[in-house]
């Protein structure tokens, strides 16, 4: 017998696919920081302050941006453990980056006013950014 005979569809889908189930909050509890970023740094406050305020469509494309995927694995928001560190030398031009491998968001530190204005534009352009991860400027689904 098939291991694949012991889904149901729907089951199946989850495991290949992930799910739809996004847990924002366990997702933010998840989080780690390194080097100088902590849980009440002001860029670190201010940045879930932004990110709360994205549109679901918006948090999912920031999913993708983080970890390649908009869809949540099989086991739940609870294996995604984002990683924030600093972007180093960067000005309040800069995007946030990340790599996808480890989760890892490279956050800068923006100095302008207002920085939740600049972080928001920042992360927006980031996430918008279509190229890489082969989707060629396809938009997200």
């Amino acid at each position: 017998m098939n291991v694949v005979d012991f889904f149901q569809p729907e089951q199946l889908q989850t495991v290949m696919v992930g799910q739809e189930n996004y847990d924002w909050e366990v997702f933010k509890q998840n989080t780690v920081y390194e080097k100088e970023y902590h849980a009440t740094h002001p860029t670190i406050v201010i940045f879930w302050d932004v990110f709360a305020k994205l549109s679901a469509e918006e948090k999912k494309k920031f999913l993708l941006f983080l970890t390649g995927s908009d869809r949540v694995p099989f086991s739940g928001m609870k294996s995604i453990k984002m990683t924030v560190a600093v972007l180093p030398n960067a000005t309040d031009i800069a995007l946030p980056e990340s790599l996808t491998c480890h989760f890892l968001l490279l956050l800068p530190i923006y100095q302008g006013s207002p920085v939740d204005r600049i972080m928001h534009t920042r992360l927006l352009q980031a996430i918008n950014n279509k190229s890489g991860l082969g989707k060629n400027n396809e938009s997200v689904q």
